[in-house]
């Protein structure tokens, strides 16, 4: 949940723009089709996978008593 509340973000602050069903774009750069960039490569989904696992692990740690999950490599 926390990696889509990521892109929640993104869309709000404008950084990931919904150009048509199939573009993307981020930031400043222009609409791409997202069929054409690998899932890993699509820095959006970089973002929301370093931010989302960043913020479960302080959920984790400070509410559950957790130690932290490491994302694989």
């Amino acid at each position: 949940m926390a990696h889509e509340m990521v892109h929640a973000q993104q869309l709000i602050e404008g950084r990931l723009v919904q150009c048509d069903l199939a573009h993307y774009r981020w930031k400043d750069q222009a609409c791409e089709k997202v069929a054409n960039i690998a899932y890993l490569d699509r820095p959006w989904e970089k973002e929301a996978m370093e931010t989302g696992a960043a913020l479960y692990n302080a959920y984790r740690s400070k509410f559950l008593a957790l130690s932290p999950v490491q994302l694989p490599e």
